[in-house]
């Protein structure tokens, strides 16, 4: 309405005539100026009430004129048990557990953990693994494939015979070649993608979920099953690399999800859609076997999280999974809107008789269509904050409404009246995945934080400190308690430091401090 105001002022000033026209120009401007301004509270009011995802870091890759498939190339991999490290020579380290061959070292060591990195190559452009520590992969500057680990149902291209054990299948003990001419490869759970220089996306090992709509599709007949079967109610399988796809310029393979573009921008999507996470409707069957376009005007395509593998900052980490969303695709459009499919979307409900390693029907909203959402970046920092405002002896009410505030994701763990080694456990809450377990008494509220992630509320000690360093930081003195722990050394404070008891658990190479645990009072 502002404008129209300056408009009558001006032909005031001028001594310009109003006439009739121009009253209908006026009016029409006004109406003009209100719509503006109703469509723009629309749209904040819109942008607002998205859905929030979660991201490990809000730069992404631009598939534009000047798209390089190398900007995307992981060079520090994490896995549960194990790190591989590309360094500026590309040579390619690693470290940590090598059960399946996974370090590639020629043997297996069943119970031995690698503490310094053992050379595996050179030449290593890119690198990625199992997020189980199955196997692991690596391209080389010159286009070659490698793979080294477990050779499940023939994952590593090796002769294999049917186990019913994942630990028993034959394990590579040395790389192997898998593919050559390859200009970018990732790796599933317990499946390898790979695309070639020609565009085509080639896939092969499985996606094997246990969560699935029916139980009497869970049977152990057809998860341990060998044949490529498109009607096993329970996998999709493909035991040699398969051409899936032509004229891609990207792929990627999550644990039970894959997508590709093209160069024109086309998403196809395929892999588990229990939950409509590939952009397709649900039907009977809860895989998509065949890719599927989806959407037109892709710049950026995610499974299951949100993490650009090349992404030079920080490690490219699956052992944690606070970012990671197990039922959802994501996308960005070249427009830069981002969009997802799947678990928490939309207003579709489906009932789930079988969820995970339970027989326990849970029922989930989702929406098996792209729909728009905020993609916001994870922060240490910001969970902090969050976490300073819970206060000792605050209802587990009052805890879950900040959490709520902060989109922090949380469940229950303990239900009323259970106990955990303490008899006054009321109930607790699992926050970002275990990043945070909060417990509450049962007559004075909260009690007990443990801290698994980042450090401890106030920022003086963080995880990755060393016994001396602890002690540096500290002016009481540290009270050793043994046994408390398996294979750690634990310690506590003598006295509260700023009304707060902290206990510090260091695991059993005695250099790595995992969890830092705040409590209000001693046991």
């Amino acid at each position: 309405m502002k404008k129209v105001i300056i408009v009558l002022m001006c032909l005031l000033l001028t001594g310009c005539q109003m006439k009739e026209p121009l009253s209908e120009e006026i009016d029409e401007i006004s109406t003009e100026v209100e719509e503006v301004t109703v469509n723009t509270l629309e749209k904040e009011n819109l942008v607002e009430n998205l859905p929030v995802f979660f991201a490990d870091s809000l730069e992404t890759a631009d598939i534009e004129e000047n798209f390089l498939i190398s900007s995307l190339y992981c060079k520090n991999r994490k896995t549960v048990g194990n790190q591989y490290i590309i360094d500026e020579e590309q040579v390619l380290w690693g470290y940590g557990n090598n059960e399946f061959g996974q370090l590639g070292i020629g043997r297996v060591d069943f119970e031995y953990h690698y503490t310094e990195p053992v050379k595996i190559a050179e030449n290593v452009v890119s690198v990625d693994a199992s997020g189980n520590g199955y196997f692991a992969i690596y391209l080389t500057e010159d286009g070659n494939l490698y793979g080294m680990g477990s050779n499940r149902l023939g994952l590593l291209g090796q002769p294999y015979e049917v186990c019913y054990s994942d630990h028993d299948y034959s394990k590579i003990t040395e790389p192997v070649l898998l593919m050559q001419d390859v200009v970018y490869a990732s790796a599933g759970m317990k499946s390898i993608l790979a695309l070639k220089q020609d565009g085509t996306v080639w896939w092969w090992g499985e996606y094997s979920s246990t969560y699935l709509t029916e139980a009497k599709g869970y049977n152990y007949q057809y998860y341990w099953q060998d044949e490529e079967d498109e009607k096993n109610p329970t996998k999709i399988l493909y035991t040699t690399p398969k051409m899936i796809l032509e004229d891609c310029i990207y792929a990627v393979t999550g644990d039970w999800h894959g997508a590709a573009i093209t160069a024109d921008g086309e998403l196809y999507t395929w892999g588990l859609n229990i939950l409509g996470e590939c952009g397709v409707k649900v039907g009977d069957d809860d895989y998509v076997r065949i890719p599927t376009k989806v959407l037109d005007g892709v710049s950026m395509v995610w499974v299951e999280r949100i993490n650009n593998r090349g992404f030079e900052q920080g490690v490219y980490d699956t052992s944690k999974h606070r970012n990671k969303y197990n039922f959802n695709v994501f996308v960005q459009l070249k427009d830069g809107t981002f969009l997802a499919a799947g678990k928490d979307l939309g207003n579709m409900q489906k009932t789930i008789e079988v969820t995970g390693d339970i027989f326990q029907p849970g029922t989930e909203t989702y929406s098996d269509s792209f729909v728009p959402i905020m993609v916001e970046e994870y922060s240490e920092e910001s969970c902090r904050e969050t976490l300073n405002e819970l206060q000792w002896e605050m209802t587990i009410s009052e805890a879950e409404v900040i959490l709520d505030q902060q989109n922090m994701d949380y469940f229950e763990t303990l239900f009323p009246g259970e106990r955990i080694d303490d008899e006054r456990v009321a109930q607790s809450i699992s926050v970002n995945a275990n990043s945070y377990l909060l417990y509450f008494d049962k007559n004075k509220g909260l009690y007990q934080i443990d801290l698994q992630e980042g450090g401890s509320r106030n920022g003086r000690f963080s995880l990755g400190m060393t016994l001396e360093e602890v002690q540096a930081l500290l002016d009481c003195k540290l009270i050793y308690e043994p046994d408390v722990y398996a294979q750690s050394q634990v310690y506590r404070t003598s006295e509260p430091i700023e009304g707060t008891y902290y206990t510090f658990v260091f695991d059993n190479t005695k250099k790595t401090l995992i969890i830092v645990r705040e409590s209000s009072r001693l046991k």
